[in-house]
């Protein structure tokens, strides 16, 4: 009998040790890259999705909320915001660039499942998420088609500009700052012209329609 009360005792220690092991494992942090940050939402279990996120929705909380229900999501945050690089040099090229870096960065520490943006980071995302190949890529973009087809929209009353963010904007100024043959260095709403310029003709639906793994896009109303 005391042996066996000897060997439970090992047993539940042994158990115990494990699960204090497995739970250090799990709280552990990831590594920031450059001047970005990462807040993760959701159990370490699940499959990781990266996230990008325009940080003028409001609904961003409950769509990090909604994807933690299957997913452990990995928020991109920029800790640092250098206005004059950002003025000057945000477009597709420099987007994508960091892009995959911060995508392969995680991915080393963390097995990435997918890829996930909503708002203005969509258009950018879908320009070189397929590069990764990722297995999945959810996107929850302001509009349907190019941004240049849904600011002409706006402007003939159809719709308004973004309808998901809290403040109102001009969609004949936009329209007219990005389709300038020399556009002005100025920003909106965090997010340079010259950036919105890069990518004024760019569809998602077109741009992704060789992707192969599993793609759903939700635009935010």
């Amino acid at each position: 009998m005391i042996y066996v009360k000897k060997y439970v005792l090992q047993s539940l220690l042994f158990l115990f040790l494990l699960s204090c092991l497995t739970s250090c494992r799990t709280s552990s942090t990831l590594t920031s890259y450059d001047n970005y940050t990462f807040q993760t939402k959701g159990k370490r279990k699940n499959p990781a999705i990266l996230f990008f996120s325009d940080l003028n929705i409001t609904a961003n909380d409950s769509l990090v909320k909604y994807l933690s229900k299957d997913y452990y999501v990995i928020v991109i945050q920029e800790s640092e915001d250098d206005f004059l690089i950002k003025l000057n040099g945000d477009n597709s090229l420099t987007r994508g660039i960091t892009g995959l870096a911060l995508y392969n960065h995680i991915d080393k520490q963390i097995e990435l499942t997918g890829i996930a943006a909503s708002g203005l980071e969509c258009i950018h995302v879908c320009s070189w998420g397929m590069n990764t190949r990722t297995p999945c890529i959810k996107l929850y973009p302001l509009f349907q088609g190019s941004l240049n087809d849904h600011l002409r929209l706006a402007l003939g009353g159809v719709s308004t500009v973004f309808p998901a963010y809290s403040k109102d904007l001009d969609a004949l100024e936009i329209y007219n700052n990005i389709n300038n043959v020399y556009p002005p260095s100025g920003m909106l709403l965090g997010y340079s012209y010259r950036y919105l310029e890069s990518l004024k003709t760019l569809d998602i639906q077109t741009q992704m329609s060789s992707y192969e793994g599993i793609l759903d896009i939700q635009v935010l109303h």
